[in-house]
């Protein structure tokens, strides 16, 4: 009897051994817990899809305007020939009585972003008549960067008015300012108005709806207004009706 118990004491032991070194084996190679770094390369080879602390507050966002100007026209600039290219946009951006002067001179995307609304108001121009020569897709980039940029500047102009506006001093460029972003954000509805162009070329009618409609309620009354109206009209979104009047 006591060899028998012996035995079967021997045989747990084993048992318990085996088992241990099993779930040691297993342990190890396991994947890491989330958001911690695997011991095993000590951090030589961890992705970073997870992290171990959590973005600082008022950390600056990686989608600044013009990182993603950067990003998306850095590849390009450096890939094709830029003469061609700086010719055209002397030519659209110079003034009559700056023909010497080349305002847009900067490499890679900075050249495709106007400052004043002779410059932008030529910049879609020239994209209007660009889309219905060439393949959409190769206009989607620059139509999106005009309408983003179109955007920022009737911001900024109108950031500049309302502190303006605050003073009595400041009154005059308080109403200039307010001018230039009330400009601007009608050559930014142009500008809205060639990207649902782009996207109902490119097939995607549904998406073209939303910028044609901001369109109409922004200001329902104006050119760039009657044409979105009559976009959706085309579309079979709206249905067509006798004019009253004319766009102003």
């Amino acid at each position: 009897m006591k060899s028998r118990v012996q035995a079967v004491t021997f045989s747990l032991g084993v048992t318990l051994v085996f088992s241990a070194l099993v779930c040691d084996a297993a342990f190890a190679d396991s994947a890491p817990i989330p958001g911690m770094q695997n011991s095993s390369d000590n951090g030589s080879n961890f992705s970073g899809s997870y992290s171990s602390q959590a973005p600082l507050p008022g950390a600056p966002s990686q989608s600044n305007f013009f990182q993603n100007l950067n990003q998306k026209t850095s590849t390009q600039a450096q890939a094709q020939p830029q003469t061609q290219n700086q010719n055209k946009s002397k030519q659209a951006f110079q003034k009559p009585n700056q023909s010497g002067q080349n305002v847009a001179t900067a490499p890679g995307g900075y050249s495709l972003l106007p400052i004043t609304l002779d410059q932008a108001q030529a910049r879609i121009s020239d994209l209007r008549e660009k889309l219905e020569s060439n393949p959409p897709n190769t206009m989607q980039e620059p139509i999106y960067i005009t309408c983003e940029w179109m955007q920022e500047l009737a911001n900024s102009h109108w950031k500049m008015y309302q502190v303006f506006d605050k003073n009595d001093s400041t009154k005059a460029q308080a109403k200039e300012e307010k001018a230039l972003a009330l400009e601007f954000s009608k050559l930014k509805n142009k500008a809205k108005l060639l990207k649902a162009d782009l996207l109902i070329k490119q097939q995607r009618v549904p998406e073209a709806i939303d910028p044609l409609v901001e369109i109409v309620v922004a200001e329902p009354t104006s050119t760039a207004g009657q044409e979105a109206y009559k976009r959706l009209v085309d579309l079979g979104f709206s249905k067509s009706v006798a004019s009253t009047g004319n766009a102003i």
